[in-house]
């Protein structure tokens, strides 16, 4: 019987069918992969996976597949890290192919993080974060899978530009699959409502798996903090529900705080603000213009600017701010206050433009941003619509947390990347800007209330009065 079933194993492993390796459960999606990838006329295909599917199991099978099965094919596996990347050379594939026969089995070659087969397919897994992408570059490719995609933080670089135009010539496909990603803005979500347009789209939530029974779908939910925990609805209903944790502003709410406003009366005499962070290299240099309303003790944002690119210079960023500070009619500005990365620039400011900038007090990069929290949730700051980049800044803002070992830590935390708005460097202007502002001092000089219809104020107010009534009450006042 055991040779029996040892046959049917290789004869089934030279077909390149590993369809009974396969849980029950698992059967559906891999027939959805099959049929997108031999009949689909799109190239894009998402799956939306619950935790303990074993979806990851399911696309291994599926890219030896295709590498048994057809000739001189090039298949790119893309995972977040590499050391998930090596578990899956070193141990899952070990056991996947424990039955294979010697005459079908895939060489592997540690140093290239790659299978070669006897066909002359290639297999070739790559953990993709911390500036790895380009480890998946390639002439060609048929067929790129990007697992964990939600956890790759820089998935439409890896997506557009590394895998997609492999395909060009193969007429290959893509596939991305992935538990919804804990933070706002992730292109997985932009991948996953395209496909669901499309029609290119699986979802499987922690119910679809029948191999779990209900009292243990009962503890996991137990662990996540009940059934109404966003952990919970995010990585086991599939839904896309984002960590509150991961936020760097969860207090911000785009519904009461982008306000359309006008100048208010006192406007001319409220002190005026610049927040500038500095772009580094593909950052952007973010600007922001507001102005602190004392008697509020608001700080309202009246505008923006954003500049990237090699044509970024000194001279082109002090024209550009000084251009929206006349638009805006900040005849006097009270402080502009930078980051204080970029010295020389500074100086270049002062010296070649008489363009003052004042760097920043920097803190921890956590306590900047607790003060700027506690001012949001004091509903301290208000943004003018026209604002979008601080505003999505504010609203997709997250973490970075790096794990570390020593100091007496195991975190550190920096501003996380999104494609459209980088490293939120309006956020950190807004962040420096409300380090600079004075609370405390009334900008409103008096006599400056008064209506005009029942109250008169001479401008020589202060000069002495000719009035000699008036001199000689005074003079008795004062003895």
């Amino acid at each position: 019987m055991n040779d029996e079933l040892q046959k049917y194993k290789h004869a089934m492993w030279r077909l390149g069918d590993l369809s009974w390796k396969l849980l029950p459960h698992q059967d559906t999606m891999y027939e959805a992969l099959h049929d997108f990838i031999e009949h689909g006329t799109d190239i894009q295909y998402i799956l939306n996976c619950t935790r303990r599917f074993g979806k990851t199991s399911v696309l291994i099978i599926i890219a030896l597949e295709y590498c048994l099965r057809r000739n001189n094919t090039i298949i790119r596996f893309a995972m977040p890290f590499q050391k998930e990347a090596r578990t899956i050379i070193r141990i899952f594939m070990k056991k996947l192919l424990e039955d294979c026969p010697d005459d079908t089995k895939p060489k592997l070659h540690v140093q290239d993080s790659y299978w070669s087969f006897g066909n002359g397919s290639e297999l070739h897994i790559h953990g993709v974060n911390n500036g790895h992408e380009d480890n998946l570059r390639g002439h060609e490719a048929f067929l790129a899978i990007v697992d964990e995609a939600g956890s790759v933080d820089e998935l439409k670089y890896l997506t557009n530009d590394i895998l997609m135009p492999q395909l060009l010539t193969t007429g290959g496909k893509f596939i991305g699959a992935s538990t919804p990603p804990p933070i706002p803005g992730h292109y997985f979500k932009a991948l996953y409502d395209k496909a669901k347009l499309k029609g290119n789209l699986s979802e499987y939530n922690i119910y679809d798996n029948t191999s779990l029974s209900t009292a243990l779908i009962r503890t996991y939910m137990d662990e996540c903090g009940g059934e109404d925990s966003a952990t919970w609805q995010r990585e086991y209903l599939i839904q896309f529900e984002i960590d509150k944790d991961r936020m760097i502003i969860p207090e911000w709410k785009i519904e009461q705080m982008s306000i359309d406003f006008d100048p208010p009366l006192y406007h001319k005499y409220f002190d005026k603000y610049v927040g500038l962070d500095l772009g580094v290299v593909n950052d952007f240099t973010a600007a922001l213009f507001g102005f602190y309303h004392f008697e509020e003790g608001r700080l309202y944002i009246e505008d923006e600017l954003t500049s990237r690119g090699a044509a970024q210079t000194t001279q082109l960023i002090q024209e550009l701010m000084a251009a929206k500070e006349m638009l805006l009619g900040y005849d006097k500005v009270k402080v502009r206050v930078s980051d204080n990365n970029n010295p020389q620039l500074i100086q270049d400011m002062m010296i070649n433009y008489n363009y003052h900038l004042t760097p920043v007090r920097k803190d921890t990069l956590v306590a900047m941003v607790n003060k700027l929290r506690s001012w949001i949730a004091q509903g301290r700051i208000v943004v003018h619509p026209r604002c979008t980049m601080l505003t999505g800044c504010l609203t997709n803002g997250f973490w970075k947390i790096a794990h570390v070992t020593g100091g007496g830590t195991n975190r550190k935390l920096s501003f996380g990347h999104d494609d459209e708005l980088g490293h939120f460097d309006h956020l950190a202007a807004l962040m420096y800007m409300v380090r600079g502002v004075d609370e405390h001092s009334n900008p409103i000089p008096v006599g400056a209330y008064a209506p005009s219809n029942t109250h008169f104020v001479r401008e020589d107010k202060n000069k002495p009065s000719n009035n000699s009534s008036f001199n000689n009450l005074a003079a008795a006042f004062k003895s």
